[in-house]
């Protein structure tokens, strides 16, 4: 239900409405109560557009965000048409730097909209999925913590071990992703899934975006380009795109107990290297290389999977595949 204090303040909003804009019909507006937020149609008759008015409520004030329709441009969500819609910030990309910085700017009061084009957050997942014990704070949540990790060895290419204190822990980086997807979302942030970046407007400031046939203009004063290695923000904006090596990555069972991430040095892996990631039951076990110097990724991650299974430490079964780019440039 609504409180007296809010119906108060909807009212309030109505009201404003109609007297500043000369609207000729009552102003109707929708409460949502799971959100805790009101939408106010209004119409204007000199140049026959629809305007939509959302106020959330957040804390003891609330915010407002302005969506407008021009027919001239098709009419909303029809086939070709174009929606516009203004922000403070638009944020590219919802993996844990999209997330976090929306999450940020929506705790300081800014209006915030981050678009992904993905339709589930984090998935399918590019990671190793380990993070140093530093960090840990930010992955301890029950849904996402897999397994401590004690410390890291380094086999070098002569097969020498050498174990340094590199503490941290596995987590699932698909639901790490998402919790932080979530945090955003609870504090007001807007997301849009399975919702591309197409195209910038610097001098406007504004970015269309498409999700299928349906295209959106959004403007905002800051944006964020958090849409990974491949940016296609920054290749609009002219800038370098990141230096990254290319990786492969198997699920595998892991047969006996493993505390430790393992790092393989090796002329097979030319300006990279390859990995173990233990993750309980289960272990990543992956490479990533310059494929300047040696463009098969397969072979030598197929070696070296052939070569733990022979030891005993891994089973042959490949649970999962993924590969992309790994940035690499700090």
């Amino acid at each position: 239900e609504i409180s007296a204090q809010r119906e108060e303040r909807l009212r309030a909003v109505q009201g404003f409405l109609r007297t500043q804009l000369s609207a000729a019909l009552p102003i109707p507006f929708e409460f949502d109560g799971d959100s805790g937020a009101a939408t106010f149609v209004y119409g204007l008759a000199h140049d026959h557009n629809f305007h939509f008015l959302t106020v959330g409520y957040h804390g003891p004030g609330y915010r407002s965000d302005h969506y407008e329709v021009d027919p001239e441009r098709g009419k909303a969500g029809g086939e070709g048409g174009m929606n516009r819609v203004q922000t403070d910030v638009l944020v590219v990309g919802l993996g844990p730097g999209g997330s976090c910085a929306a999450l940020t700017a929506a705790a300081a009061g800014a209006r915030v909209i981050a678009v992904e084009r993905r339709a589930e957050i984090g998935v399918p997942v590019q990671c190793a999925e380990f993070v140093p014990l530093p960090m840990g704070k930010y992955a301890l949540a029950s849904e996402v913590f897999q397994q401590h990790v004690t410390g890291m060895t380094t086999i070098l290419p002569s097969g020498e071990k050498l174990v340094s204190d590199f503490p941290g822990i596995m987590i699932d980086r698909a639901r790490f992703d998402q919790a932080l997807a979530q945090r955003a979302a609870d504090a007001g942030v807007t997301e849009l899934l399975e919702t591309s970046f197409e195209s910038l407007d610097v001098a406007r400031s504004t970015a269309i975006v498409r999700k299928g046939n349906q295209r959106t203009e959004i403007g905002f004063r800051v944006l964020v380009a958090a849409d990974g290695p491949g940016s296609r923000v920054a290749q609009s904006l002219g800038l370098p795109r990141l230096e990254t090596v290319d990786t492969r990555q198997y699920v595998v069972p892991l047969l006996r107990r493993h505390g430790h991430t393992d790092i393989f040095l090796s002329a097979d892996y030319p300006g990279g290297y390859a990995w173990l990631f233990p993750k309980g039951s289960v272990a990543n076990l992956g490479l990533g290389f310059d494929t300047k110097l040696a463009p098969d990724l397969k072979a030598p991650l197929e070696a070296l999977h052939l070569q733990l299974a022979g030891q005993g430490l891994v089973g042959m079964d490949i649970l999962g595949r993924t590969a992309g780019p790994l940035p690499v440039g700090g």
